[in-house]
């Protein structure tokens, strides 16, 4: 029960930290324009609200141990490549990934 509550937890801080560091994202970007820095941010809110449902669907074919596991495993290794992303297009990419990941564990 805790490890679901974590990783729902992780996923509410995800989506809350992105827009806090916007200002940082602009200053490590400063080629990018706010219109492209803001899909890095909004991407996860737009991927992730479309692919719940394939997510449910997942969980009911794999189980739903399985499906907790494998997105905790997605989520952490995109967040993990995000950090170290050394483009935009690859920031956006992995931010697209965790999307994929929060979908199979909600």
């Amino acid at each position: 029960m805790a490890a679901v509550g974590f990783t729902n937890l992780q996923m509410a801080l995800t989506l809350s930290m992105a827009f806090v560091v916007f200002p940082d994202l602009e200053r490590a970007f400063p080629d990018a324009s706010s219109a492209t820095l803001s899909w890095a941010v909004n991407l996860f809110t737009i991927v992730g609200a479309s692919t719940l449902v394939l997510g449910a669907v997942l969980a009911r074919r794999w189980g739903d141990k399985r499906t907790l596991q494998i997105g905790t495993a997605l989520f952490t290794a995109s967040s993990v490549a995000a950090a170290l992303a050394p483009g935009l297009a690859v920031l956006i990419v992995c931010r697209v990934g965790q999307a994929l990941a929060s979908s199979l564990v909600i």
